[in-house]
């Protein structure tokens, strides 16, 4: 029977192998603290998230709420006596909330935003102010797409009874 010896200290991190923590992360992109190696430095996240919230996803958000404001006005002008047109109206509305929901919590995730001298703590007054009402709105869109689907399902289906 063989015995089972336990192996060298050095020899679950050989010393050819172990990674100097302190060199790789010295560059502009990572940042050391302690025993932890960051991935992003503090910069180069704010950039991140000035370039993704205040530019890409804010013009998204304007773009989406004023064609949820020109579907509105179509949906007004063709009349409200159709059914389908009801469902679209509630779903363009529901959007919409959803929409003016996101533009206020991109800007109070905006790090020229939060980081100013303004008296509270600004992600968590978006989150609060717009994270419930949006996750609401979200959820009726999403019902309301799955009743148009089924209203045109049966339509398909049955149709003329």
């Amino acid at each position: 029977m063989a015995t089972h010896q336990p192996l060298p200290e050095n020899s679950i991190n050989p010393p050819h192998m172990e990674r100097n923590m302190t060199s790789q992360c010295e560059d502009n992109f990572m940042q050391f603290e302690g025993d932890e190696c960051d991935l992003l430095s503090d910069n180069v996240r704010m950039i991140f998230q000035i370039i993704n919230f205040v530019i890409i996803v804010q013009i998204i958000d304007i773009f989406g709420t004023g064609s949820n404001i020109i579907n509105i006005v179509c949906f007004v002008k063709q009349g409200l006596k159709d059914p389908v047109n009801i469902a679209l109206l509630g779903l363009t509305v529901s959007d919409l909330i959803s929409m003016a929901t996101l533009i206020w919590l991109n800007i109070c995730l905006n790090p020229l935003f939060y980081e100013s001298d303004i008296p509270f703590q600004a992600p968590e007054i978006g989150h609060l102010t717009s994270g419930i009402l949006h996750v609401a709105s979200t959820r009726v869109t999403c019902c309301m797409t799955a009743f148009i689907t089924l209203e045109r399902c049966m339509c398909i289906v049955v149709p003329l009874k």
